[in-house]
């Protein structure tokens, strides 16, 4: 019999369904410390307590419903077989949402420090001036290897940025495509610093 359970791994709580002893792990998108958790569920004195219940239901419902559309078909519900039904279900609702609304989403959702909380605001705007100064409207079908080019060269030659903080923007950039839209492939997203003696 399918079980979904909320499960927490160092700050990161992740919804998990196993069947037959294999499992599907999907990151919800919130980290929360061990002091504010509680076997299965934030507490009540969690920051931001009610937008943090309401993104973990959200995932664990959608896994659930992923689940009951392939049981209605007849089929094992195995891991693998939800896994694709989850995101087959997920990629058209998130096409939906604007660019910048799920970025501000996202912004939302995190549960950091405010001081991560600001450096992650900082690449929003970075991102935002850039979009503005080559005229780009972002979406997440044409954000390519071409567009991220794009993107470092204007840090580098516009914003004369120093290595490490091209590669923290890049960083908070994957961390937002991971969450927001996890079937896409960002394998192209790398920003390598250059080494020093």
């Amino acid at each position: 019999m399918p079980t979904i359970k909320i499960r927490k791994y160092k700050n990161s709580v992740y919804v998990i369904y196993s069947h037959k002893l294999n499992i599907f792990k999907i990151f919800t998108g919130i980290k929360i410390e061990d002091r504010y958790w509680q076997t299965e569920s934030p507490k009540k004195n969690c920051p931001d307590y009610d937008n943090v219940i309401s993104r973990i239901a959200e995932i664990k419902s959608r896994v659930l419903s992923a689940s009951v559309s392939i049981r209605s078909r007849g089929i094992d519900p195995s891991a693998d077989l939800v896994r694709k039904e989850f995101h087959d279900q997920e990629q058209p609702l998130l096409k939906e949402i604007p660019f910048w609304d799920s970025y501000d989403m996202h912004l939302k959702l995190l549960n950091c420090s405010e001081s991560t909380k600001k450096k992650v605001r900082i690449t929003f705007n970075v991102l935002k001036y850039f979009c503005d100064h080559v005229h780009y409207k972002p979406s997440t079908e044409s954000f390519d290897k071409i567009i991220f080019g794009r993107f470092i060269k204007y840090l580098l030659d516009n914003q004369k940025m120093a290595d490490s903080t091209i590669h923290r923007h890049v960083k908070a950039l994957k961390a937002f495509f991971k969450f927001t839209y996890p079937l896409k492939d960002i394998s192209f997203m790398k920003y390598s610093m250059l080494s020093t003696d």
